[in-house]
């Protein structure tokens, strides 16, 4: 039987399995809204990001990453060890807090048809 699970890694790398619409809106203010304002003092290079990965215990999955910048990278792979890379990875720039819900809503749902529609670049 295909078993289906999400996963939010926070930025400082906390793990949130099958996380809430309220989990991720509050790991992306502390992406965006948080960093912006200067009010999160132990946000540094190694702590700006945070991902959301959808996949299956016997093969696919999908991630999602989210940077303080406003890229957002999505990658897509065999199955959950990272082994083999299904297609380049994407990216798209200036991404706001409320595009990149959206696209984690997409993720959560298992709607990555609507995720692979937007408007990707190809990482070099």
């Amino acid at each position: 039987m295909r078993q289906a699970w999400t996963i939010l890694t926070k930025r400082c790398g906390e793990e949130v399995r099958s996380p809430t619409e309220k989990q991720l809106a509050d790991a992306l203010n502390e992406i965006y809204v948080e960093h912006a304002h200067g009010t999160n003092t132990d946000l540094d290079d190694e702590h700006e990001s945070a991902s959301l990965r959808f996949g299956y215990d016997d093969g696919l999955m999908y991630v999602a990453e989210v940077m303080s910048s406003g890229t957002v990278t999505f990658e897509e792979w065999s199955d959950q060890d990272f082994e083999m890379e299904l297609t380049p990875p994407k990216r798209m720039l200036a991404v706001s807090k409320a595009q990149a819900m959206e696209l984690w809503l997409w993720l959560l749902h298992r709607q990555v048809a609507k995720i692979r529609s937007q408007p990707w670049t190809s990482i070099p």
